[in-house]
């Protein structure tokens, strides 16, 4: 075992906040506590979705997003597969300890036992993001945009059925709708991760959308000249971005077939909405340094004001 994790006591590195060295990770408080902080300091737009769940579904908002946030951050732990490979599989298992009931030392895994036990949250769909990641890990090129949206499926629409069941709700519409709009949300953390997956030489753009566009992936991006990037780049992600805010507007027409507060689990398209509109404002330069800014205040006040308005 980590031995941050021994003894019952959880002893975070600098990265992982201070402030809880020698609490008890068994503490449920806590580990919900360190969930919402995760979430806050890495993915703030999300941390200002959850505020706008009722209070008594908040903390397992977080637990949710935080888990995915790790499965991810597992996903991209190393470049030696059988590292990745390992953290992902003791996620699993991790998953499998909480529904047999087991004990849980690590404050993740406590939140998600929480989950579990007051929620109606189908922690298959958790099994699923882990097995995706797994194919990910083997994945050769992304052959078509039917690739890419189901990544965005796999991976971000997983959470939104989630955050409806831990609402309580269980409506075909509604499912409907946080499909289209993970297939959008995913879409567009490819594009906001771009460079890092150039940078990295792993392509999770569509290959018939490049030979559409005369373009080879390893032509995009060349850091040897100042981070060259090739012309018709920007007409690729114009292209995927296109892709992106059809699913959203396709989500947005469930709007008036949805149960009461399936919304807030779709206020992710206010963030989407704005993402899409900037991108044709800076002429689809993902690499802008625009895009690194978070709106601290324009953001959660649009959230909160769709929020209101019952609609995403």
């Amino acid at each position: 075992m980590d031995d941050r994790y021994r003894d019952g006591g959880y002893k975070p590195t600098k990265e992982k906040f201070e402030e809880y060295k020698g609490k008890s990770i068994l503490d449920p408080e806590v580990a919900h506590k360190y969930c919402y902080d995760i979430v806050r300091k890495h993915d703030f737009y999300t941390h200002s979705v959850g505020k706008h769940f009722p209070v008594s579904r908040q903390k397992y908002f977080y637990a949710i997003h935080a888990f995915f946030l790790e499965i991810l951050k597992s996903r991209e732990a190393s470049r030696q597969m059988m590292v990745c490979k390992t953290r992902l599989l003791w996620w699993s298992e991790t998953l499998n300890d909480i529904e047999n009931n087991k004990k849980i030392q690590e404050p993740i895994g406590i939140a998600l036992s929480e989950v579990y036990k007051n929620t109606n949250a189908n922690f298959d769909l958790l099994h699923r993001m882990i097995s995706y990641q797994l194919f990910d890990l083997e994945r050769s090129d992304m052959q078509s945009m039917n690739d890419l949206t189901n990544y965005a499926e796999n991976t971000r629409s997983l959470t939104f059925y989630l955050f409806l069941h831990i609402l309580g709700i269980n409506d075909k519409n509604a499912y409907k709708a946080a499909s289209h709009m993970g297939r959008c949300m995913g879409i567009i953390d490819v594009l906001k991760k771009m460079q890092y997956f150039l940078i990295n030489h792993r392509s999770y753009l569509p290959s018939d959308i490049l030979l559409k566009h005369n373009l080879f992936f390893d032509r995009i991006y060349n850091p040897r000249v100042e981070g060259l990037v090739a012309d018709q780049f920007y007409d690729v992600v114009l292209e995927i971005a296109a892709h992106a805010k059809k699913h959203l507007e396709v989500s947005r027409t469930f709007k008036d077939k949805l149960p009461k507060h399936a919304h807030r689990a779709l206020l992710f398209g206010v963030e989407a909405e704005s993402y899409l509109t900037e991108l044709e404002d800076y002429n689809f330069d993902i690499f802008d340094d625009h895009f690194r800014r978070i709106s601290y205040i324009k953001m959660p006040y649009r959230i909160l004001k769709a929020s209101k308005n019952e609609s995403y």
